[in-house]
């Protein structure tokens, strides 16, 4: 099987699509790109489905997870040499763990390019929660950038927009407070300036 060597490979052959999973409505992004399970990783990042290699016993235990009873039998028996989780494709090393759909021909685990990009996720959520279809302003923007070219396509791209972006919202945080005060001072000035033209006429 695919990276697997002349030793061939542990655990079962995973098929890469699964028509009942299939529905009208798309997943949502969070769902993928927040979860290890989807990535290739295993379940909760391999933290659960381990230990296949030992007998798992479903019979009180001690904290140490030593058996009470002497006539305990496992539930679950153990398969030798089966010491990774099953819901596990591939490693954060890159190592493959699993077979997959080795009769479909380009399948196999998403590669280190693409798995680095989905886990990019506060990079990409945190403004496509309203891209492009959020706020009026928002697709107003949107619709604009399409229309002018301006779309970024790159990850160049994306990274001279955010900055720009955070510039400017710096800059916008920053001119509120130094608007306010200038207006004030002006108020303030403009109150001294009557009141000593009042005092003026008085005379």
């Amino acid at each position: 099987m695919e990276n697997s060597g002349p030793g061939g490979q542990k655990g079962i052959d995973m098929a890469p699509a699964q028509p009942h999973t299939v529905t009208s409505k798309a997943r949502d992004c969070v769902s993928c790109h927040a979860n290890p399970k989807s990535l290739g990783y295993g379940l909760g990042d391999n933290q659960f489905m381990q230990d296949y290699n030992h007998d798992r016993y479903m019979d009180m235990q001690t904290p140490n997870k030593q058996l009470i009873s002497r006539k305990s039998i496992p539930q679950f028996p153990s398969i030798p040499e089966l010491d990774m989780d099953l819901s596990q494709v591939v490693n954060r090393d890159g190592r493959q763990m699993q077979t997959v759909g080795h009769h479909w021909e380009l399948s196999g685990p998403l590669t280190l390019e693409q798995r680095e990009k989905m886990e990019r996720i506060g990079v990409c959520i945190s403004c496509h929660q309203d891209i492009p279809d959020g706020s009026m302003p928002i697709k107003a923007m949107v619709t604009a950038g399409n229309i002018f070219g301006l779309t970024p396509v790159s990850d160049t791209d994306h990274s001279s927009l955010l900055n720009n972006d955070i510039r400017f919202a710096a800059l916008s945080h920053l001119a509120g407070p130094i608007a306010l005060a200038a207006l004030l001072l002006l108020l303030f000035i403009i109150f001294k300036q009557q009141r000593r033209i009042r005092s003026l006429n008085s005379r």
